[in-house]
């Protein structure tokens, strides 16, 4: 009595689960090193208003992570500015809110002349010099760069074909 077993195997079928499900796992990884980094960079991020840190996320699209913000100041905080007269009012409002740190004591007319007097200085300065660069994405993603290959080595490693 002869007994036969045939096999058959597609190749292109197993390349292509293969290929999903080393793709899902590398969207996993992907995810896991953008939270590191968001993490991170929130906590980097200047604070003043609270703004910048909570602005701060990491998206996927694709095999793509994407972190940073979608504030419009938020690259002119990471990498710092040419010399220019910025905008008064942003400045007097900055000025305003750290008032103690300037010595700046109550609020009333004595109060407003200080701030607007120190505004003043602050704006001088950076048309003179410009602001210093941050750098809290560049760091954080630093940090985390060496990390980057085992993270993903682990997530295809979990890669299992899906029958």
């Amino acid at each position: 009595m002869n007994i036969r077993v045939l096999v058959q195997v597609n190749p292109e079928e197993m390349f292509k689960a293969m290929v999903d499900a080393i793709t899902e796992q590398l969207e996993k990884g992907l995810e896991d090193i953008g939270g590191q980094i968001e993490r991170r960079a929130k906590r980097k991020a200047p604070t003043d208003t609270g703004a910048l840190r909570r602005s701060i996320t990491a998206q996927r699209e694709g095999l793509t992570e994407k972190v940073g913000s979608n504030l419009h100041y938020a690259p002119y905080v990471e990498f710092g500015t040419r010399p220019h007269w910025p905008p008064v009012e942003p400045i007097r409002e900055w000025v305003w809110r750290n008032r103690g740190k300037f010595g700046i004591t109550g609020r009333g007319k004595k109060a407003n002349k200080e701030v607007d007097r120190v505004t003043f200085l602050v704006r001088a300065k950076i048309a003179k010099r410009g602001t210093a660069p941050r750098r809290y994405l560049r760091d954080a993603l630093e940090e985390v760069k060496p990390r980057i290959a085992k993270v993903l080595a682990y997530y295809v490693r979990r890669a299992e074909l899906k029958k």
